[in-house]
């Protein structure tokens, strides 16, 4: 299966680009497609196709698709026209057997691998909006429109998570079935690494390697013995992590709270493990949320715009269940 993922981005990339890049280069049967105006000098891979252009054209683009104002103020807001890439771009995704979008706070591991075995023609791989792929046919491409729910999300300025939620129910109502990654989704609030989706004894102590491609999990079991498991990706979920310059990417690289680096594997033990993951406030993600406009913005969430959000989600969801 030849896929395509779709990846705009506005601003300056940080210090995990380059990492992102190289973790793509070993996904030989998917490509990407990236629409950004950070014109830095990357070592793109043969997989990865840049197009430059500003974010007002880009918009504009967007908004050339419909026929009602759409609320797209700043770049962040795309996370709810994610569904819509497969008709915005189809022009550049033709060639392919599937599409679909990504972002860019994650590695990824051996994406194909680790990809179920499909069941049906109508599928969504992948649970989340960080990574989500879907067959290239026009049912695929336009669903995201099914009675309409989409205008709301679309001419709303807050986040509606539509790429998660409601075009989940929308995939489900229409009888896509739903195939799961292996995937480790980190809790950004805590200093040591903590998987939203792995169990509590499995998650004391912990981290990643990529090597050449695959990504695997070293973690201490109850008995505090190493073992390993292998990931179609990890997603920092905005957590603060810092990678270091000149990586060698011939060579290990791990993955601890909060950097990267390279490692010779025989460094990983139980002691180690252990202390890389020690309690504590994580100081990184607090500056951050403390800043000026990021703390207006969350006594604004806490005071009024998280229940605003959840009735316009419920008024989705209504939509499409009827």
């Amino acid at each position: 299966m030849k896929i395509c993922l779709i990846l705009p981005y506005f601003g300056k990339f940080d210090s995990l680009f380059p990492m992102w890049l190289e973790s793509c280069k070993y996904n030989h049967n998917i490509d990407w497609i990236i629409f950004t105006d950070d014109k830095t000098h990357y070592k793109y891979p043969h997989n990865v196709k840049v197009l430059y252009t500003d974010f007002e054209t880009f918009r504009g683009k967007v908004q050339s698709f419909f026929d009602f104002t759409i609320s797209l103020e700043t770049p962040y807001r795309l996370c709810n026209f994610k569904p819509a890439y497969g008709e915005l771009f189809e022009t550049y995704i033709s060639n392919y057997d599937a599409w679909g979008f990504c972002d860019n706070d994650m590695i990824f591991g051996n994406i194909e691998k680790n990809i179920p075995k499909l069941a049906s023609d109508k599928f969504k791989i992948g649970k989340f909006g960080h990574l989500t792929i879907l067959p290239n046919d026009k049912g695929a491409r336009t669903i995201y429109r099914y009675k309409n729910a989409y205008k709301i999300a679309f001419s709303i300025p807050q986040p509606l998570f539509f790429d998660e939620i409601s075009y989940s129910k929308i995939l489900a109502k229409n009888g896509y079935t739903e195939y799961k990654l292996k995937i480790a989704d980190l809790k950004p609030r805590v200093k040591h690494f903590h998987i939203l989706n792995e169990d509590k004894e499995n998650n004391k102590a912990q981290c990643f390697v990529w090597d050449k491609g695959t990504l695997l999990r070293y973690y201490l079991d109850k008995k505090k013995r190493i073992k390993t498991q292998e990931y179609a990706y990890i997603h920092f979920l905005k957590r603060p992590i810092r990678a270091n310059d000149n990586l060698d990417f011939s060579k290990p690289i791990v993955i601890v709270p909060n950097r990267i680096y390279n490692i010779s594997l025989e460094m990983i033990t139980p002691d180690f493990l252990q202390k890389i993951n020690k309690r504590g406030v994580f100081f990184d993600y607090w500056k951050n949320s403390m800043k000026p406009q990021n703390l207006y913005e969350r006594i604004l969430n806490r005071l009024y715009r998280n229940r605003l959000n959840r009735n316009l989600i419920d008024k989705m969801n209504t939509i499409i269940n009827h």
